[in-house]
């Protein structure tokens, strides 16, 4: 059965952002950004990865992502994985993003 989650957050300028989730076990991940405002034609950072338990280990990235940008990636074993949001030197003010996040 697939899970899904989803997350909502802001983005400041040089700013990034992780969220956390949980994998029950092997299987596709398949991470989504659904929304930037004000500006849905920015280009932020968009990355999978997995939680240390203080940080976000890139694993996957994109530092060309806009709305509708899609990270597919391929969890090997259950444990925490996590998606994160940041912005690539294009920000000029806050950004509010929605992402959501297929997963087992």
């Amino acid at each position: 059965m697939t899970l899904s989650d989803t997350f909502s957050g802001s983005v400041g300028v040089n700013g990034a952002f992780s969220h956390t989730f949980e994998v029950t076990r092997a299987g596709t991940v398949i991470a989504q950004i659904t929304g930037l405002t004000p500006d849905d034609t920015v280009t932020v950072g968009f990355a999978l990865g997995t939680w240390n338990g203080a940080a976000c280990q890139l694993v996957i990235t994109n530092d060309a992502a806009k709305v509708t940008t899609t990270i597919l990636g391929t969890a090997t074993a259950p444990g925490t994985l996590c998606v994160r949001v940041s912005d690539v030197g294009q920000l000029s003010a806050p950004t509010s993003y929605d992402l959501k996040v297929d997963h087992y």
